[in-house]
């Protein structure tokens, strides 16, 4: 997003284009909006949220969309998620109105201790390092200190 580091105050984002939201119902007012919202703080995600999409035949032709749009664009190592066809069938059997909203603990960790990336303060192995392992232990000292 362009404006992510000009946001300094926690800020809510909405009105996302549904075509980026396949997940995501649609706004009643407006198809071409998602119901969903993004929190960034200091300029970085903390957290996403949507109301579920739970129609299983709309699903099903959001996930064929794209299927096809990648194929179409042919970019090597594009990131993409499959066509789900267990998740289609579990909608089939019916899913309540849902929505939640996932913080990231990690994110709002870098924000805390005043990093610069997401990498200073993730613990997978695949991806730590020996410095991250100090960023850790600076982590539970800087926390334990709010709650004193």
């Amino acid at each position: 997003m362009k404006v992510e580091k000009t946001l300094s105050q926690p800020t809510f984002i909405t009105d996302f284009p549904s075509d980026i939201s396949p997940l995501a119902k649609k706004m009643k007012d407006n198809k071409k909006r998602a119901q969903r919202f993004e929190l960034y703080i200091a300029g970085s995600e903390c957290g996403n949220a949507f109301s579920e999409l739970n129609n299983p035949l709309e699903q099903y032709l959001r996930f064929k969309e794209e299927e096809q749009i990648r194929k179409k664009a042919k970019v090597k190592g594009m990131e993409y998620m499959p066509m789900d066809k267990d998740y289609i069938r579990a909608l089939e059997y019916g899913l309540p109105p849902t929505g939640g909203m996932g913080i990231g603990i990690s994110r709002i960790t870098t924000i805390l201790l005043n990093k610069q990336s997401i990498k200073e303060v993730i613990i997978f192995p695949s991806i730590s390092k020996t410095e991250d392992i100090k960023v850790v232990a600076e982590m539970d000292k800087t926390l334990a200190k709010r709650f004193d």
